[in-house]
């Protein structure tokens, strides 16, 4: 996905593949007319052109070393030490080219205790407490399906050869770039990470509701169409109650904070669900929308690939 987004970007990406193949190219669905090649394979490699090199032959790494004699950025994602092996690590390559940029993608790092450990996307989630905010609190954490850690990973990988890039523009020179699935998933716990870190608290999972706003969630219309709130201030908060015709909630004194919005925010939640189930959902959209509210109606995949 990092290659993918520079060559989205115009950059010319040669992808090595083994002669075997990868085992990406037969994750479902499979098109027979498109040689095989699954979705998922198919959604990170647009853009590249692809060559078959056996990397344990001295032919196949001569023809790599060839490859980096003109390119300007090396991007690998192999296991601890491989590359080196290969005699193709940063150090072997700097000799063929001095100021190439080498960008290694990894589960832990290359350096430090886990540097050996082999990892996945769902594994970081699990280890770093992505894992633990997700879900309702009467059952364990739960994986967000979509591959967020390795799509984040392979955007700090982009923005750390993009920063590379620029400083070789301008003042010449190569650099390693280093990127894990384990630190990136640290950043990705976002502002809860600070919250940790300055009250010592455990944040608790909500579901859809929200430890940090109120009344935030999922609500449902008379036709039973589930959309979500957010009332992330308190402008919005009023508005929403302004909405419903509930100026007397909105206009409470003791509901002019955060803090005491969250104090009462399962009243708050039963006041707006009562009030929601009065109409349809074509009654309410266009009315949070010109209201001032952020809602969004809960939408499958097809829905919203469909959708205006």
């Amino acid at each position: 996905y990092c290659t993918m987004i520079l060559g989205d970007l115009g950059a010319e990406v040669i992808k090595i593949e083994s002669v075997s193949g990868e085992d990406f190219q037969q994750f479902p669905p499979a098109d027979p007319a498109l040689n095989g090649e699954g979705a998922p394979f198919l959604w990170a490699n647009r853009n590249k052109k692809s060559v078959a090199i056996n990397l344990k032959s001295p032919q196949g790494i001569s023809v790599v070393k060839d490859l980096v004699k003109n390119a300007d950025v090396v991007v690998e994602n192999f296991s601890y030490g491989v590359m080196e092996r290969f005699g193709i690590g940063y150090e072997d390559l700097k000799e063929i080219k001095e100021d190439i940029i080498y960008c290694a993608i990894s589960a832990y790092g290359r350096e430090g205790p886990y540097a050996k450990r082999l990892g996945f996307d769902t594994i970081v989630q699990a280890e770093s407490g992505f894992m633990s905010l997700n879900g309702f609190p009467d059952r364990e954490g739960v994986r967000v399906q979509p591959v967020v850690m390795d799509t984040s990973t392979a955007m700090m990988a982009a923005n750390g050869i993009l920063a590379a890039v620029l400083i070789k523009v301008r003042n010449g020179g190569g650099q390693r770039v280093d990127v894990s699935l384990y630190e990136t998933s640290l950043n990705m716990l976002g502002y809860t990470a600070m919250q940790y870190l300055m009250s010592g608290l455990t944040p608790s999972r909500v579901g859809n509701s929200s430890n940090d706003t109120a009344p935030t969630g999922v609500f449902y219309t008379s036709d039973d169409a589930g959309f979500f709130v957010s009332s992330s201030n308190t402008k919005v908060f009023k508005n929403i109650f302004k909405v419903v015709g509930r100026d007397d909630v909105a206009e409470d004194p003791d509901l002019q904070d955060r803090m005491g919005r969250l104090e009462r925010k399962e009243e708050l939640y039963e006041i707006l669900q009562a009030e929601f189930k009065k109409h349809p959902w074509p009654f309410w959209e266009p009315k949070l929308r010109n209201g001032g509210v952020p809602a969004g109606k809960l939408r499958s995949v097809a829905e919203a690939f469909d959708s205006e």
